[in-house]
């Protein structure tokens, strides 16, 4: 969206001014309807920006209580469901990999109280967490 969204603003808008000046009824009609779509077009392409940053702000932030509500042996699902999506794996440097687990991390949600902020560890075998650190 930031590469080509200001390059069709841009080719709306000179399209209208072109059809303005090229004369006649329709290519005013024309260029007006180029002038209102470029002008929409912006504020859309800022909520789709602004959705997706939301979108990504929000992956892998818990609480510590969804934290301490995961038990060892509930479905993957279950604790997908209860915590959302997960960080990406490059972002959890502070845990070594455990061999013949798949883990996911999550940070803690910063409240503003605290200064110090956790990263959460849920290790599952076969579909089912079987280990939870935290650092």
């Amino acid at each position: 969206m930031l590469l080509i969204g200001p390059w069709l603003i841009v080719a709306l808008l000179v399209l209208a001014v072109w059809l303005a000046f090229a004369g006649g009824r329709w290519s005013l009609r024309r260029a007006w309807l180029f002038t209102l779509a470029s002008v929409l077009v912006a504020p859309a392409l800022y909520a789709g920006l602004a959705a997706l940053d939301a979108y990504d702000v929000s992956a892998g932030l818990i609480t510590a209580r969804q934290y301490a509500d995961v038990r060892i042996g509930q479905s993957r699902s279950a604790v997908h469901e209860r915590l959302g999506r997960e960080i990406p794996k490059d972002e959890a440097f502070d845990f070594p990999s455990v061999p013949g687990l798949l883990c996911e991390f999550y940070y803690e949600v910063n409240t503003g109280a605290q200064s110090c902020l956790h990263l959460y560890q849920f290790c599952f075998r076969r579909g089912v967490p079987v280990r939870k650190n935290q650092n």
